[in-house]
């Protein structure tokens, strides 16, 4: 069964301005007893819903809300539940927060813009994005992925002329999207 706004509305309640999705009452309708229809209503009615888990992908923490027996990530279903359309692209979050689901903080994204927004990555030892050094030459190399098409912008004597040119590009690649730590 595909998931609709109209079935996401029916469970849930989202609330733009601090970004959380709650179980709404439930109906008779959905409980074979009135005492599952009871205690569900006590026990999850007007609670935030789902859970927060590490994302295999990106190893950071994310909510994911169980609705039809499949797991569906909280800022998806905001977005449907507000448009009324599944994302047809990928969602990015502003301020870098996955668990910030307010509706001012999301907005669509390429996968390209999705990764640019990203802080530098853990294993990159000169600590800032773009940059990397290479020992054969002693000198600052600067380079750029842009739609999966990595680009070389040059090598520098130091590492803050390389950087530079790493946000000079983003900068005209990514726009808003852009980010240089």
């Amino acid at each position: 069964m595909i998931l609709t706004a109209e079935i996401v509305r029916e469970f849930l309640d989202y609330e733009t301005r601090t970004g959380i999705l709650k179980w709404r009452h439930r109906g008779r309708k959905w409980f074979a007893t009135l005492h599952e229809f009871r205690r569900w209503n006590t026990r999850y009615a007007d609670s935030e819903a789902g859970h927060i888990s590490v994302d295999a992908k990106t190893g950071r923490r994310v909510r994911r809300i169980r609705i039809n027996k499949r797991h569906h990530l909280a800022h998806r279903l905001a977005w449907l539940y507000i448009t009324g359309e599944w994302p047809p692209m990928d969602l990015d979050h502003a301020d870098l927060d996955p668990l910030n689901n307010r509706w001012r903080n999301l907005r669509l994204a390429t996968r390209s813009q999705n990764i640019a927004n990203g802080h530098c990555r853990a294993n990159n030892k000169m600590g800032v994005k773009g940059v990397s050094f290479h020992k054969e030459t002693g000198m600052y190399g600067a380079r750029i992925r842009v739609t999966g098409v990595q680009r070389s912008l040059g090598h520098f004597k130091a590492a803050e002329e390389a950087h530079a040119a790493y946000c000079v590009a983003a900068a005209k690649a990514f726009g808003e999207f852009a980010r240089f730590v």
